[in-house]
């Protein structure tokens, strides 16, 4: 029961404030020069929004290359160690078909 109670009395403060926050915004709105400033400040944030957005755009791209620059070049390498380790292998396999056949 006393989590109702403060659950209505947390509901009625957040409605009040919500009440009070339309009431300054109806009267800042009111007036030319506030909804001017209101207006500015939107295209500023949207220009500015905007060019963060192709900042991180860009960036995302560049990481990306690196990416996949260090990836094309660890797979070269791992492409080496694995024909080496053929080649080893082969080698090993050749002495050891040849040792076979003297036994």
């Amino acid at each position: 029961m006393k989590d109702q109670n403060l659950t209505q009395q947390v509901v009625a403060v957040a409605g009040a404030v919500v009440g009070a926050g339309i009431a300054v915004a109806g009267l800042a709105l009111s007036d030319k020069k506030n909804r001017d400033k209101i207006v500015d400040a939107s295209h500023k944030m949207k220009t500015d929004t905007i060019a963060k957005m192709d900042q991180f755009k860009e960036e995302l791209a560049q990481n990306k290359m690196k990416v996949n620059g260090a990836i094309k070049k660890d797979s070269e390498a791992m492409q080496k160690v694995v024909k080496s380790a053929i080649s080893s292998l082969d080698a090993t396999t050749k002495k050891v078909n040849k040792a076979i056949k003297t036994i």
